[in-house]
């Protein structure tokens, strides 16, 4: 991710990596939270066109804007 703001659910994403979704625009639904209650490091971006969530860490993707 180039920009220092951090990701808020709602906003509008370009995913960078892995590869087969390179490209494609998503929206980051929030921080992945594991079982024990402990946060991942990574986010939930959804892809609607592929009905696809991923979980990708902060320099997977890059921030367009929000809804």
């Amino acid at each position: 991710m180039n920009s220092s703001k951090l990701p808020q659910a709602g906003d509008k994403v370009l995913i960078i990596s892995p590869v087969y979704v390179s490209g494609k625009s998503g929206i980051v639904c929030g921080k992945e939270v594991l079982s024990n209650e402990k946060p991942s490091g990574r986010w939930l971006v959804e892809i609607a066109s592929e009905s696809l969530v991923l979980s990708l860490s902060i320099n997977d993707f890059r921030i367009l804007g929000s809804q």
